[in-house]
């Protein structure tokens, strides 16, 4: 690579395609400029005939080799152009896999690996979406967290996490049916989603639980979001679902603060869900027929 690290410092060329064209220019010249010289310092009869057939032939034979080196560089710019549209929009592209020259296999690789990765991806897409709600699942906040985290350190944002968990949900599945408690997962899902602005997060965190991720978004901004949404839980026309049921929703708070890690971040917001938990009444499953959800002081 020490060739190519020779050609990045020639001034004022950053493009790959402008660099060899100077270097086949000042190639082809040389031994034009030899020829000047040695007929300047031994003049020959009639040297500017021969000067001036050999001026014009090399430069027809420089234009015809620009022309041709211009058009070998192609491959190199497609297949980067090809990688920067994946990368910002995730378009697949058309390179043609038929060639079988150096540039050409560059442009089969670039195709295949591409279309392989774009499977992949798909792959992990769907492996990092809980089948139930359709939310983002644990692992994809496994995956996708620390570098959200990292990139709220680096742009010296705040980050704030939500842990909400409907309450007793464990008698919700039991006591009406497994079905019940299937929609109201889903139709809780369905209301974080609503409270929540593009970029945030919303995940089934466990069977319960759900989390929220919210980018510049601080601890206060948070707490509000998290009363908003207790609300909406409670207000939600439950009846719809099962007579006589009630769904009530615990959520803690916290944020990046003190360059907190993120599973600190979850342990803080997992202790004070579970705080906000214990101050509530105790309930218990009605033993009417409508087996709804009622609430009790212990």
């Amino acid at each position: 690579m020490w060739l190519y690290s020779l050609f990045r410092r020639i001034p004022r060329l950053q493009q790959f395609g402008d660099r060899i064209l100077v270097v086949a220019l000042v190639g082809a010249h040389i031994p034009l400029l030899a020829l000047v010289v040695y007929l300047c310092g031994h003049p020959l009869k009639g040297y500017q005939a021969v000067l001036f057939t050999v001026l014009a032939a090399t430069w027809l034979g420089m234009a015809l080799t620009l022309a041709a080196l211009r058009a070998y560089t192609e491959p190199v710019h497609a297949a980067i152009n090809a990688l920067a549209q994946y990368d910002q929009q995730r378009l697949l592209p058309g390179l043609p896999t038929h060639y079988r020259d150096e540039l050409g296999q560059l442009l089969s690789y670039v195709q295949h690996t591409l279309v392989a990765l774009d499977h992949t991806l798909s792959e992990v897409h769907i492996d990092m979406r809980d089948e139930l709600t359709q939310l983002y699942n644990r692992r994809f906040f496994d995956y996708e967290g620390p570098r959200l985290l990292a990139e709220a350190a680096q742009q010296g944002h705040p980050l704030s996490l939500l842990l909400g968990s409907i309450d007793h949900f464990d008698q919700i599945n039991a006591a009406p049916s497994r079905e019940v408690g299937d929609q109201v997962l889903q139709q809780v899902a369905a209301i974080l989603q609503q409270a929540t602005r593009s970029g945030e997060w919303v995940i089934r965190f466990s069977e319960e639980a759900f989390l929220i991720a919210l980018p510049q978004a601080s601890l206060p901004q948070a707490e509000i979001l998290a009363d908003r949404l207790r609300r909406a839980v409670e207000a939600h026309a439950w009846e719809t679902v099962h007579p006589g049921l009630s769904v009530t929703f615990d959520i803690g708070v916290a944020d990046n603060a003190g360059g907190s890690s993120l599973e600190a971040m979850v342990a803080d917001a997992q202790q004070r869900c579970t705080a906000n938990a214990a101050r509530k009444c105790i309930p218990h499953v009605s033993s009417h027929k409508s087996h709804g959800i009622a609430m009790d002081e212990a």
